[in-house]
């Protein structure tokens, strides 16, 4: 009976350890509420993100982080499983950021709401916004870029203030100076001479009455109306004088004309003429030479025609 005693408490006792080990394995598995899986789409790095990261909604654990893993459809995009208390609500206006977590350097993802978009976030995914850290390596890179452009323009800048105060340019500001000062002591005397001349015309228009002033406008209108109306009187002599000067035009452009088609008769028709009538009176006139030559020689020649020449050499009645 002993025997079998020891034997039930040892096997009691050996059940009671198992069922210990299984409570305290299950215990240290992990979270035992309800809890909803969601994903986070991160297009940046998630360095330090481990599974079994905290979760946290605003500062409070909500969660764990699951499977790590790249979206098989865009290598680029970095899916990061959570499993999230049911009992928080997630909407649509809900980002999720990598936060570091004390010296360690591990990261743990911060959950947050816009509160642009009141819907339940059901099957949906979860933004992964850059991290104020990245951010601030970012600004810190921008600000280096700048402050180093900022230096380059500095150094051109007193390059370029160098080049100006060169020795003959700064030749020429001592001058300009010098020439302002000179400029400035005589506006003095100017300005004193333009205040008196300021004063005088004002004593003068004190000193016009308002009538003789208004009557003087007066006059003035009218004489403007007088050169108004004269200048209209006028109008018509100037049209009929302008007419006139067109018609002159219109007769000198017909007198050109009629003496260019003129000059191009006279060059082409009468000159000719007038040519061969002159050929013809040369040859006329030189026939009545010869013809006066005969005469002188042998005027019987009008009555008995004339004379035969001498008989030449060999023929008859020739004389030696």
């Amino acid at each position: 009976m002993e025997n079998r005693a020891y034997a039930f408490i040892a096997g009691l006792f050996a059940l009671l350890l198992c069922s210990a080990l299984v409570a305290g394995f299950w215990w240290l598995g992990g979270s035992h509420k309800a809890e909803t899986e969601y994903g986070v789409l991160s297009l940046y790095p998630v360095t330090g993100l481990n599974p079994q990261a905290v979760v946290r909604y605003r500062g409070v654990d909500v969660g764990r982080v699951g499977e790590i893993s790249l979206d098989p459809v865009d290598p680029r995009v970095i899916v990061i499983g959570i499993n999230v208390d049911s009992r928080v609500q997630l909407t649509r206006g809900t980002f999720a950021k990598l936060a570091s977590q004390g010296l360690t350097g591990l990261s743990y993802v911060e959950l947050d709401d816009s509160g642009k978009d009141k819907t339940p976030l059901g099957d949906g995914r979860i933004p992964l916004r850059e991290s104020d850290m990245s951010q601030l390596m970012n600004s810190g890179k921008e600000i280096i870029g700048k402050t180093i452009h900022l230096e380059e323009n500095a150094d051109r800048l007193l390059k370029t203030l160098n080049a100006l105060l060169d020795e003959k340019n700064t030749q020429k500001i001592e001058r300009l100076l010098d020439n302002m000062e000179r400029s400035s002591r005589e506006l003095g005397p100017l300005l004193r001479s333009s205040h008196a001349t300021t004063d005088k015309i004002g004593q003068l228009l004190g000193e016009i009455h308002p009538r003789e002033l208004s009557d003087t406008l007066e006059a003035v209108r009218k004489a403007s109306t007088s050169i108004k109306d004269t200048a209209d009187t006028a109008q018509p002599a100037l049209t009929k004088l302008k007419q006139s000067l067109n018609e002159f035009e219109r007769i000198g452009q017909h007198i050109e004309q009629v003496s260019a088609e003129l000059g191009d008769t006279i060059n082409s028709e009468t000159l000719p003429r007038a040519h061969e009538l002159t050929n013809q009176l040369h040859q006329d006139a030189k026939s009545l030479n010869r013809l006066v030559d005969t005469l002188e020689q042998s005027p019987q020649s009008v009555i008995f025609g004339k004379p035969q020449p001498a008989p030449g050499p060999g023929e008859k009645g020739f004389q030696p």
